[in-house]
């Protein structure tokens, strides 16, 4: 009787454990899909509020490893070499006209759009978050819970939606810890390159803000494993020109 308690103890233990690791594995890779660990792509934004003309901006970037990241502003052109650089846990904005170096929250709105620095500079969801399905249709798509790791800052939960052929992220709707939906971000218009994304559109909306969203579109996305050290460099970044056909 005893020895069947425990086989049945183990099963529920089994049961409960393997939906977390499938899930994790696939929030692993849902990540890899959206950018590879090493990678250089273009990136554009279009900021929308009501009563005011649409702002437009393009940015050249590039990604190194899973803590470094930099977005170098190409347009407007009186934006031109503004870049925000990302270093481990530490996020710069270099602002070329007043040569001034400002420290930025990963929670601070990217550039006043529906975005935060940490929706732009933390891609890698299973970093941070612990996943779960809560989800799974009989058709393409399956549903991912996710909350924040013990220690690890971030949104409460957020709730991801990933097409099951291909692993790609579909939506992702971020919440507080009242349970308030805080965002949502639509992904479409996925373009591949193999098994790889090549390009993709983002729409950002905010519930709770009505009247304005925003448009990120990732184009030209391409892996490169000899990114240079020196682009996540504030001293370089001040005089760097980047070579991009915009």
């Amino acid at each position: 009787m005893k020895a069947g308690m425990v086989f049945a103890g183990l099963f529920t233990l089994s049961v409960f454990a393997w939906p977390d690791a499938r899930a994790m594995d696939i929030l692993k890779r849902a990540d890899a899909v959206i950018l590879p660990a090493n990678a250089e792509f273009k990136w554009s934004m279009t900021v929308k509020k009501a009563g005011e003309d649409d702002r437009h901006d393009r940015f050249v970037c590039w990604k190194k490893g899973d803590l470094k990241y930099l977005f170098f502003h190409v347009w407007p052109q009186t934006n031109y070499g503004q870049a925000m650089i990302r270093v481990d846990s530490t996020i710069w904005h270099y602002l070329p006209l007043a040569d001034e170096v400002l420290k930025e929250s990963y929670k601070a709105a990217f550039l006043d759009s529906d975005l935060s620095f940490a929706d732009v500079m933390y891609n890698e969801l299973a970093i941070y978050y612990d996943a779960t399905i809560i989800g799974d249709s009989d058709g393409d798509t399956l549903t991912l819970e996710l909350k924040a790791k013990p220690g690890a800052a971030g949104y409460a939960r957020i709730v991801v939606t990933v097409d099951k052929n291909n692993i790609a992220t579909l939506k992702r709707e971020y919440y507080s810890k009242t349970g308030q939906l805080l965002k949502v971000i639509v992904f479409s218009e996925l373009k591949f390159s193999g098994q790889r994304l090549s390009a993709m559109k983002l729409l950002i909306t905010q519930p709770m803000l009505k009247g304005q969203s925003t448009i990120a579109e990732f184009s030209d996305i391409q892996e490169k494993e000899n990114i240079k050290e020196q682009y996540f460099s504030l001293n370089y970044v001040k005089a760097f020109k980047p070579n991009a056909n915009y």
